[in-house]
């Protein structure tokens, strides 16, 4: 039992100071010591930063092969190799360099599908699901959507030439930034000529953010943004239509057709309204209802480098 016992001992006197080596250094750079940079061993868990000093300390290391990295914003990450063999401290210093340019950084509201919980600003989504449900019909643009947002509505510029623009809050629709797919889709002043062409069969989603938002997405977005997310080619059917017609003799259609080419696919489409019907109830020589005979194309292309 004695020599059972004292075996026993040996391997946890063993297992218990055979940790004790250590990893010290210093950041630096050409300014001088970096305080708080990040150094870390390279496929662990196990880091550290340094001090305001610029020191750095990683002690309980078992004897072996380590590669340890170390970074700061703004320096070029350096990384050192060190082969532990007993219990001793280990000294590494590290020389960063000054990057010459920074990570690209991309502030916007969101790109992509998630929960308004987990959104840093306060965004209304309306889905393609939700378009189909309650405005299913094929005369139906990103105008008559937009109504389904509390705050947010149509406003008619020119009843004869056929223009609107939409007012959020309120405020002029020449304060409204519409992005499509993220990208600045009219100016303030051309976008009144263009909403009516963008039907809803090639929305997958729109997003609203309410308030000022000149600091993201310029001047045009003192009263809010409009993000209007197209559908993906891939999700698109090969050809699709629909058209719908009134007692009132008003045509409207939709025409889209989708294709893959190589690494590149997209889909290609055309938004029709016709309203020609003359009435002049009143006897004034003008028309009550305005006539229309529109076309609208519209494209979305992706090629993948991949």
């Amino acid at each position: 039992m004695k020599i059972k016992f004292y075996f026993l001992f040996v391997l946890l006197s063993h297992n218990l100071f055979a940790q004790d080596a250590k990893i010290s250094g210093t950041v630096n750079s050409e300014e001088g010591l970096l305080p708080f940079a990040n150094v870390v061993i390279n496929g662990t868990n196990i880091g550290t930063t340094t001090d305001g000093d610029g020191y750095f300390e990683i002690d309980r290391l078992a004897p072996g092969t380590y590669h340890l990295t170390a970074s700061f914003v703004g320096y070029i990450a350096q990384k050192q190799k060190i082969v532990i063999t007993g219990e001793h401290e280990y000294h590494l210093n590290f020389n960063l360099t000054l990057s010459s340019t920074l990570d690209e950084i991309v502030v916007t509201g969101t790109m992509k599908p998630t929960f308004v919980s987990a959104s840093p600003i306060k965004i209304d989504v309306v889905t393609s699901t939700q378009l189909e449900t309650y405005l299913p019909t094929a005369s139906s643009s990103i105008v008559e959507s937009i109504q389904l947002v509390n705050g947010v509505q149509e406003v008619i510029s020119c009843g004869v030439c056929f223009t609107n623009n939409i007012s959020i809050n309120g405020l002029p629709g020449a304060y409204t930034a519409i992005l499509m797919d993220g990208t600045p889709m009219y100016g303030n002043l051309a976008s009144v000529y263009g909403l009516n062409g963008i039907p809803n069969m090639i929305i997958d989603r729109f997003e609203v953010i309410k308030g000022p938002s000149s600091t993201l997405y310029g001047s045009e977005a003192v009263a809010g943004v409009i993000n209007i997310i197209t559908k993906d080619p891939d999700q698109q059917p090969t050809l699709s239509a629909d058209v719908m017609t009134t007692s009132y003799k008003e045509v409207f259609g939709n025409l889209a057709y989708a294709t893959k080419l190589g690494k590149s696919k997209g889909f290609f489409g055309i938004n029709y309204a016709y309203v020609n019907d003359f009435e002049d109830h009143n006897d004034d020589g003008f028309g009550d209802a305005l006539s229309v005979d529109k076309f609208s194309f519209f494209s979305k292309v992706e090629y993948s480098m991949i």
